[in-house]
């Protein structure tokens, strides 16, 4: 892994996000992919949880973090609608001392609007230290970086703590997504996450949406965003840059 930083093996890949109001495209989601010279591609399955445990997530999550945003700003140029720039922030990472700074930094380093991104934290990293946790959030929201609670409903969060958090999005996890159409009690649960959600003035993203009849259920819930491979699956710069053309 640490030849991996060192070497450039690593990339980010982005996937779209789509409204579905309108089909125009409002975010891009920013995620690592390492090309190893012997095994090929590795998933970030395998290696995400072997950088926490090593303490590699920190310098692996600084170097995305500045990657992602080099890259959106040479994305983005000439756009007239601007997409979010997502970047999802380990548990590890949440917690460490510096995390405001360092964001702070780059923002400030490579001269971006902070409402332009947006920061992942899993609900679980959330719930670990709820206090510690609010603190760091709203140091963030303070340089106007806007919050995704990442995964929601498989841990163990309630309606007291959204309404506590100051945060600006909710992503129903995928697992929700994948059922929604055959379980009507997912079906349920979702709509009622939706709703609770646009209650508190929060937007929702679902990600995982694989089919039309997933889509359209989601439409009819009120769902605002969507991500899945129905769009695209995470795909490098030189293509998002092709897709890109589509919105200026």
């Amino acid at each position: 892994m640490r030849h991996a930083i060192q070497d450039k093996q690593l990339v980010v890949f982005y996937q779209p996000q789509y409204s579905l109001s309108n089909g125009r495209l409002t975010g891009l989601e920013a995620l690592s992919r390492w090309t190893h010279p012997e095994r090929g591609t590795i998933s970030p399955d395998e290696f995400i949880p072997v950088a926490e445990e090593s303490g590699l997530i920190i310098p692996l999550t600084e170097w995305m973090i500045e990657q992602a945003i080099i890259d959106w700003k040479d994305l983005v140029t000439n756009l007239k609608s601007i997409p979010q720039l997502s970047i999802n922030i380990s548990s590890h990472c949440f917690h460490m001392h510096g995390l405001v700074s360092l964001v702070k930094e780059l923002i400030d380093r490579h001269d971006i609007v902070a409402s332009h991104l947006e920061l992942e934290i899993t609900e679980t990293s959330l719930m670990q230290n709820a206090d510690r946790a609010f603190n760091i959030l709203v140091d963030l929201k303070k340089l106007g970086v806007h919050i995704a609670i990442d995964d929601f409903g498989t841990g163990y969060s309630s309606l007291s703590y959204l309404q506590k958090f100051p945060i600006d999005t909710v992503k129903i996890d995928r697992s929700f997504v994948k059922e929604i159409v055959h379980q009507p009690d997912v079906a349920t649960m979702v709509s009622a996450i939706i709703r609770m959600c646009h209650t508190l003035g929060l937007d929702v993203i679902s990600e995982g949406v694989e089919s039309i009849s997933q889509m359209a259920m989601l439409t009819e819930q009120g769902c605002d965003i969507v991500q899945g491979y129905i769009y695209s699956q995470p795909i490098p710069p030189e293509k998002v840059t092709i897709l890109l053309q589509r919105e200026i």
